[in-house]
């Protein structure tokens, strides 16, 4: 009879989840114009200033790009509005996957490691996608695995420029040169990385994380690259002061993966969201019953906790998010209520 109590009760929780994921919007649906930080830099501190940092970024990347047209003999440029903010005219242009890029594409199941109570979880109206690799894109992989255990920068270097659209090697360098104190060099490398990414997802993906209805399985080593892409990017939009957009790219990792959270978004989301004077946000993540307490990249580990095993454990038992909701509604002279 305990037993029986504890699954109904389970159940009852995923069917919680799974209603509060099918409002989509409200939590993680995306609106896509926040995810540039170029935009809220705009909106703070005036078109024009921002306008005359970037065209004097661009004189200078145009004069590199001059120079490398000048030596390879062909003129290209780039012209494509993207998610993350407009790429520099000196960054190469991503391949697609028949020309040995990378590509997404709609899974026809989801990971075997997901019981059923947690493919409920996630919502009957999600779909799961994963990144696809070219031979070609797999075998620039194999050399970054090399040229990584070799532990030398230079060798990074040399891989970028031969294949300037790997984005692995790309997210490398940005640890690297953030470790060496030129972070907008790293920034910059960010970017990049992301707009690669970015270049190889399809319009039915981009269509369904703007509703907060797609999905990544983090243990999938091609797909892992975009969680730890996005979880940099909205580290660098907080530490430039735009925390509105560094909120809106978090609720785009947890949207991927919301039940497993593999990037702990839930532990520093709140933060963004006291910072952006988004208070209305944490009150209805607190009142949505969303399930945690999975981690991906450990769940078909013996004794690991999974939502078929009474687990009980919800946002609302989150003491960070509990402390900033209070903060939150105290800094909006809302006391009573905090």
């Amino acid at each position: 009879l305990e037993l029986l109590m504890q699954k109904n009760a389970c159940e009852n929780l995923c069917r919680n989840s799974l209603e509060t994921l099918a409002e989509g919007n409200g939590l993680f649906g995306v609106d896509a114009k926040n995810l540039d930080v170029d935009f809220e830099m705009r909106k703070r501190f005036g078109a024009d200033a921002i306008n005359l940092i970037n065209s004097q970024q661009q004189n200078m990347a145009n004069d590199n790009r001059r120079r490398q047209n000048a030596t390879r003999g062909r003129n290209v440029t780039i012209k494509r509005k993207t998610l993350f903010g407009q790429p520099k005219d000196d960054w190469a242009k991503p391949p697609n996957y028949i020309a040995g890029g990378f590509s997404t594409e709609l899974s026809n199941k989801a990971p075997a490691f997901l019981n059923k109570n947690e493919i409920d979880a996630h919502g009957a109206g999600s779909k799961w996608f994963s990144y696809k690799w070219s031979k070609e894109y797999f075998d620039a992989q194999m050399k970054y695995e090399s040229v990584r255990e070799t532990n030398d920068p230079n060798n990074l270097v040399l891989l970028a420029y031969q294949a300037p659209y790997h984005a692995d090697t790309l997210l490398q360098l940005a640890s690297v040169f953030g470790l060496s104190g030129q972070n907008e060099t790293a920034n910059e490398y960010v970017r990049r990385c992301l707009y690669s990414l970015e270049y190889a997802m399809g319009e039915n993906f981009k269509a369904l994380f703007s509703k907060g209805e797609a999905r990544m399985d983090v243990t999938s080593k091609p797909n892992l690259t975009l969680f730890v892409a996005l979880r940099k990017y909205a580290q660098l939009c907080s530490s430039v002061g735009c925390n509105k957009t560094a909120l809106e790219v978090s609720r785009l990792i947890l949207s991927l993966d919301p039940i497993g959270d593999p990037m702990g978004t839930l532990l520093c989301m709140d933060i963004y969201a006291v910072s952006s004077k988004n208070t209305s946000f944490l009150e209805n993540l607190m009142k949505s019953g969303l399930l945690i307490g999975r981690n991906p990249i450990h769940s078909q580990s013996p004794g690991s906790n999974k939502l078929g095993n009474n687990s009980k454990v919800t946002a609302s038992c989150l003491p960070n998010l509990n402390f900033s909701l209070c903060l939150g509604l105290f800094m909006e002279n809302n006391k009573t209520e905090a």
